[in-house]
């Protein structure tokens, strides 16, 4: 289910009765669910009926499952429960196990702290979800480590009973459970959103959190939303804003955040209109962000936001930024209760004694480079009932690794550069991990979303971009074209050339190779989402049930470039 206060008292009360929680994303297929329901052989599940008609199309499959606890409704008169009750579920409500309960009471379940406390599924891109057994030290040590990272100056003033957050990232991830973790640990104060990201900004400003955890993908929606409003606005205003802008990015380069004037007179009045006016910090995870994006809100918003990075499988975080840094591009050091180290990737060319990274103009200094590996208390005791799986995550040593690429800058700082997992060798021995490249090309203006594509029996590769809305009918219309259909634009060869005019240009300056260049590309006029299937509930793109959506388009693209594969075009699903 969605967000919720009921989410929480469930969760807390299995741990008080000595258990552990096991969480389903609200978006979740019926295999998924039923997956994950047989693999933990659970037998009570806590939803809203908005949810219920899942779990009984997950019911048919599923050896353990008994009951049902409906928790936004009163009583169970109030709906209707006869294809639960036939399908062999007994339903409840939170109001009816509240009162067993009183009566009833039980002495609370004294666990050790290595005892499980989560069971956390990862929205894998691929296959079936690994359960990841999460236990109190885990938690409890990523979060003391965010509070000694982030608690400084302003922020820590704020952090006490008085913080507010604004709980809307997914409860089933375990970004959003530290955060929670963090708030509980000042008792302060937890508003949820309405369930719909839509309202999202009615949220934030009916509740103006002191604290605001979010992910790229919003921050780049409303990073347009403001820029092309700033700009639509014309004349002295825009010229102003711009100004101020560009004043506030120079001093920022010097150390320096706020602004006396502009902020009262400018910014003050974008932090409002968000409801980030109380807003104190900012934490970013799941991806990468874009420099410019990060210093544009940085400015704008005066205060700091910091950039973390993790998985489930080391509670979430192991490095996050230092609020008081305002460099971007790394994800800061390590924190104090994660070891980490660079493992040599030769077959990428990555070794931990590289000296530098990067060619020509792009190159920098560093103290070498590898897959990084966590170690320590955040560590994960292995995913549930795999040990297979649990053997390839972590070494022998107690090493767990990530799959992802990063350099240690000369002050001990960590930046992701690469990704080791979901690399592919093109045709003619050259490695490209698409994942990198799309984050580039993701820089365009005009680009929302991609999905970069190539395999080891073509040459180069192709991509599948989605449009910016706004920025491409203002394209459109600089060339001459009058239509302002979304989906007619995004079949006119003047408008994809120009698009991917500009993408070649955003991966030039990045300091890509040709190879990793894509070639040619076709516009999609629909978002990738959780529910077209195309993105997981924390919105990775889901690279296999792209490639299987866009097999034809893909096919074409290759033809049109005449890259075929032994005379031939056509892959195969």
């Amino acid at each position: 289910m969605k967000n919720r206060p009921e989410w929480l008292l469930f969760q807390y009360a299995v741990l008080y009765a000595g258990g552990f929680v096991s969480s389903l994303y609200d978006t979740l297929g019926a295999s998924s669910t039923q997956f994950i329901l047989n693999h933990t052989d659970v037998q009570t599940v806590v939803c809203t009926t908005l949810e219920l008609q899942s779990v009984l199309q997950a019911k048919a499959g599923c050896r353990s499952l008994k009951h049902v606890v409906l928790t936004d409704v009163a009583s169970t008169e109030d709906v209707d429960v006869s294809a639960a009750t036939a399908a062999g579920l007994t339903v409840w409500t939170n109001v009816q196990l509240e009162g067993i309960g009183a009566r009833f009471p039980i002495a609370p379940t004294y666990a050790k702290i290595t005892d499980p406390c989560f069971l956390m599924y990862t929205s894998g891109t691929t296959g079936d979800p690994k359960g990841v057994l999460l236990s109190s030290q885990n938690i409890m040590s990523s979060t003391q480590g965010v509070l000694e990272r982030i608690a400084h100056g302003a922020v820590l003033e704020t952090m006490n009973e008085n913080a507010v957050h604004l709980s809307y990232l997914p409860l089933a991830h375990i970004f959003e459970h530290v955060v929670v973790a963090v708030m509980i640990t000042y008792s302060a104060r937890i508003g949820f959103y309405q369930g719909n990201t839509l309202k999202l900004a009615e949220d934030l400003c009916a509740l103006r959190p002191t604290l605001f955890p979010t992910v790229p993908r919003l921050l780049n929606k409303i990073y347009d939303k403001v820029v092309i409003s700033a700009k639509s606005a014309g004349g002295v205003k825009a010229w102003l804003f711009n100004w101020a802008l560009q004043t506030k990015l120079r001093n920022l380069k010097q150390g320096y955040l706020g602004h006396p004037l502009f902020d009262k007179l400018i910014f003050s009045k974008v932090q409002q209109k968000l409801g980030l006016d109380r807003c104190k910090v900012l934490p970013v995870g799941s991806a990468p962000v874009s420099p410019d994006v990060m210093n544009f809100f940085r400015v704008a918003l005066d205060f700091p936001l910091v950039e973390g990075y993790g998985q489930s499988e080391c509670a979430g975080v192991a490095h996050i930024a230092d609020p008081r840094d305002f460099d971007s591009g790394n994800v800061g050091a390590p924190m104090i209760s994660t070891e980490v180290k660079l493992v040599a990737v030769s077959d990428m060319g990555y070794e931990p004694t590289d000296t530098t990274h990067g060619e020509g103009e792009a190159q920098f200094p560093v103290r070498g480079r590898g897959e990084i590996c966590f170690r320590g208390p955040t560590v994960f005791s292995g995913y549930f009932k795999d040990p297979v799986r649990t053997k390839e995550a972590v070494d022998a040593d107690g090493w767990l690794h990530s799959g992802d690429i990063g350099v240690w800058l000369l002050d001990g700082r960590l930046k992701i550069v690469d990704r080791k997992k979901n690399i592919f060798k093109l045709s003619q021995g050259e490695y490209v991990a698409p994942e990198k490249i799309e984050n580039v090309v993701a820089g365009s203006d005009l680009v929302a979303q991609a999905f970069v594509y190539g395999d080891s029996l073509h040459a180069v590769l192709v991509g599948i971009v989605v449009p910016e809305v706004d920025t491409v009918v203002k394209l459109a219309k600089s060339l001459g074209i009058s239509s302002s259909d979304i989906v007619e634009l995004c079949q006119h060869d003047e408008v994809v050339a120009a698009v991917h005019m500009d993408i070649v240009r955003v991966c030039k300056a990045a300091g890509l190779h040709s190879f990793e260049t894509v070639k040619t590309i076709a516009l999609h006029p629909q978002p990738f989402s959780v529910d077209n299937d195309l993105l997981t509930p924390t919105f990775k793109l889901k690279r296999h049930d792209a490639k299987k959506a866009f097999l034809p388009t893909i096919n074409a693209l290759y033809s049109q470039v005449g890259d075929l594969v032994g005379g031939h075009h056509v892959l195969q699903a």
